[in-house]
């Protein structure tokens, strides 16, 4: 009888996305961080990872956020991301829209 456990850990490891979604998890723990602990984490997974593949999750991250929050991909962003931080440093935004910028802060800053 296979080993079930070891076989299916065999098979996960060798899918082609493995590496994206390990590095996708990271990075979405890094968003319950506060800005500077996130940027310190940033720079200790650079030690350990390709910087190819960290900037793919980020850009992949941050197209879900914005998908998530109704902001448009591209060059149509920009308004929407001005809207957001705009709202956030008059202090108006609602708690959902300062978690979007808090979010996207991490991820680029």
């Amino acid at each position: 009888m296979p080993n079930w456990a070891q076989f299916r850990e065999g098979i996960k490891a060798g899918l082609p996305k493995a590496e994206l979604l390990k590095q996708l998890r990271i990075l979405e723990g890094w968003q319950k961080l506060a800005p500077g602990e996130a940027l310190s984490a940033l720079n200790e997974e650079l030690k350990n990872c390709a910087p190819a593949l960290l900037y793919r999750s980020m850009v992949d991250l941050n197209l879900t956020i914005h998908r998530e929050a109704d902001i448009p991909a591209g060059a149509e962003s920009g308004p929407a991301l001005k809207q957001l931080f705009t709202e956030v440093q008059q202090g108006i935004a609602s708690d959902e829209r300062k978690k979007v910028a808090a979010r996207l802060s991490v991820l680029w800053n």
